[in-house]
C-alpha cells in the first residue's frame, strides 16, 4: 500500500534530505474497477500527493509520474524526471519487493 511510503517520504522530506517528492503509479482500483470522481480516475500520484499535502508538504515540491505502468516504468521515467529537472541523486522509497527489482532498473 502507498500510504507508508509517503509517510516515509514525508519524513526524509521534514529532515530535509528529500526536497522534492516524485510519486508514481497507476489508476487505483476498487474491486477491479477503476476509482473515479466527477470523471476523474483516481491514480496512485494523485492520491498520494493529496496525502502529502495533508501532512504539510507544498505542491511546489511533489511531482507526480502517472506514466508508468510497471516497476521498469516507473524506474525509467523517474530517472527520466530526475535528469531533466538536473538532479542526479535521489533516495528511493519503496516496499521490499519493489525496491529489488527498480535496483535492476537503475
Amino acid at each position: 500500500m502507498a500510504v507508508p511510503r509517503v509517510v516515509h517520504a514525508v519524513k526524509l522530506y521534514e529532515k530535509g534530505l528529500a526536497p522534492t517528492i516524485i510519486l508514481t503509479g497507476q489508476e487505483m482500483k476498487f474491486n477491479g474497477s477503476e476509482i473515479r470522481f466527477k470523471n476523474i480516475n483516481l491514480t496512485e500520484p494523485l492520491f498520494t500527493s493529496m496525502l502529502a499535502k495533508l501532512y504539510g508538504i507544498p505542491e511546489r515540491n511533489l511531482f507526480l509520474e502517472e506514466r508508468p505502468y510497471s516497476t521498469y516504468g516507473d524506474a525509467k521515467y523517474v530517472k527520466e524526471d530526475l535528469l531533466k529537472m538536473g538532479i542526479h541523486s535521489a533516495i528511493i522509497v519503496s516496499d521490499p519487493y519493489h525496491m529489488r527489482r527498480v535496483s535492476i532498473y537503475i
